[in-house]
């Protein structure tokens, strides 16, 4: 056993101790049974010597005289003059002089006796004592009005907490009153399902302490005050829980483009009620993060979103830019040009066909560089998922209903061969036949190239349309 065990798991030193908690046990369960008489019983119980939980247990018994519980009452021994004070038939007279014992436990035995008045438990709801105020504060005789006191004097955090969560507290029937809490219990009250606008728009004024108007703002008080709030906080935080509640209006979120802080420019540029001009503004803003929310937002200008495309230094501004469907139709076309940004420009909704032509084009011999025995988590194995992935959904796209008979075959599987041919001269003069099957012919052939089949892809007549997505969907695996 030692072997298994780095700790002892027996010990002949703590056999003493066992043997005393076995005879204490045994003790207990015969002063609380009747098979030990009752005047050996009541020797237990008067040794002040006899442990504690003995003497509580000679209590319990059904033939304990009415005298000797009374005697108890009286004894040494906080815990057993408390357990006799909590017992059936203590007197009035008693349970008030017993409030003000000097033992914690004593009182709050009183607070929990079924026979306490609701004088003696307003009392002890602001005793010295946690546990004493929290026996007298959950008793349901407690009076509601002292209940709110409790919670807007904010002595005790606690102990508003306690009272907020009785079952007759509600806060909309005292509002007259709770506008007066202090930051402790204003904290409290905010931190209830339900809060009344009122209190919302109280708690977050300056004469609280910023935590509060923080929890207060992000709660959603009124626009007025969250908008105050936003122009004229000292602190950041107050400022960016102005902005997150929702409730500033368009005027102060313009101002507040200007804003120090990082941080609350970047829940500005993220809000959806922040104005046109504003987000344009923030699209040049130095930092990249408020660069990036702004270039998601749904109120940038579709022309800000397209220089932020062609021009930004940061790549995660330019992605955000295109993937909001405002952009511009050119700046996501030339997007599907770039090997850099085509997947991002196909996964944005507003892709016209012609750029996911282009960006079929522009994949097409990246589409055949699959890794080959490279860690998964690679860079190039990264940018092969990426082409995978973008193949696939500009073909979805692509394909009208008649075409989805188009037998898909995995990336891997497509053969360079196809892919690769380079035009020769008599394709591309025949491209620009005047009659659509000669045309529709070039754009199914396999050796057209890229620019060719990009100028076919605009043809005006269907069949030659048809016939360049068949060949794209060939050369991308389908």
């Amino acid at each position: 056993m030692s072997e298994r065990w780095s700790f002892p798991v027996a010990s002949s030193a703590l056999e003493p101790e066992r043997m005393a908690l076995r005879a204490r046990v045994a003790q207990i369960n015969a002063v609380g049974s009747g098979s030990l008489p009752l005047n050996e019983a009541l020797e237990f119980l008067r040794n002040n010597e006899a442990p504690a939980a003995v003497r509580r247990t000679v209590l319990t018994r059904s033939d304990i005289p009415a005298d000797v519980v009374a005697e108890a009452r009286l004894m040494e021994d906080d815990s057993v003059r408390a357990f006799a004070m909590s017992l059936p038939g203590t007197p009035l007279d008693e349970l008030v002089l017993a409030s003000r014992d000097a033992s914690w436990q004593v009182r709050a035995a009183v607070a929990a006796h079924p026979s306490v008045t609701v004088d003696l438990l307003i009392t002890l709801a602001r005793d010295p004592s946690s546990v004493v105020r929290r026996a007298a504060i959950t008793r349901p005789e407690m009076p509601i009005d002292v209940l709110v006191d409790l919670v807007v004097s904010g002595s005790s955090r606690l102990d508003a907490e306690i009272a907020l969560g009785q079952p007759g507290f509600v806060i909309a029937d005292h509002v007259d009153r709770l506008l007066l809490a202090t930051d402790v219990a204003a904290g409290m009250v905010l931190a209830q399902p339900e809060v009344p606008i009122v209190l919302l728009r109280r708690y977050a004024r300056k004469d609280h302490s910023a935590s509060v108007r923080e929890i207060a703002l992000r709660r959603g008080a009124p626009s007025d005050v969250a908008s105050r709030a936003l122009v004229s906080a000292a602190e950041t935080s107050v400022r960016l829980a102005a902005v997150k509640g929702g409730n500033c209006s368009p005027l102060s979120l313009s101002r507040a483009v200007f804003d120090l802080s990082d941080d609350v420019r970047a829940a500005v540029a993220a809000c959806d009620a922040t104005p046109t001009k504003s987000v344009d503004l923030l699209l040049v803003d130095r930092s990249d993060e408020v660069r990036a929310l702004a270039a998601s937002s749904k109120n940038a200008s579709p022309e800000s979103l397209a220089v932020a495309v062609s021009s930004d230094r940061a790549a995660r501004v330019r992605r955000a830019a295109l993937r909001n469907p405002r952009c511009l139709a050119d700046a996501v076309m030339a997007a599907c040009r770039d090997e850099r940004m085509v997947a991002v420009a196909v996964a944005n909704p507003a892709c016209a066909p012609e750029g996911l032509f282009a960006a079929l084009v522009t994949l097409r011999s990246a589409a055949r560089e699959t890794p080959d025995g490279v860690d998964s988590k690679s860079p190039a194995a990264k940018r092969a998922a990426d082409v995978a992935r973008t193949v696939k959904e500009a073909r979805r796209r692509l394909a009208p209903r008649d075409w989805r008979w188009l037998r898909e075959l995995p990336l891997e599987d497509v053969n360079p061969e196809d892919l690769d041919r380079l035009l020769t001269g008599h394709l591309a003069e025949a491209a620009t036949d005047a009659r659509p099957a000669i045309r529709a012919a070039v754009a199914a052939h396999r050796d057209v190239d890229d620019a060719t089949l990009l100028r076919l892809a605009s043809d005006p007549e269907p069949d030659v349309r048809r016939a360049v997505t068949a060949r794209i969907l060939g050369a991308a695996g389908g």
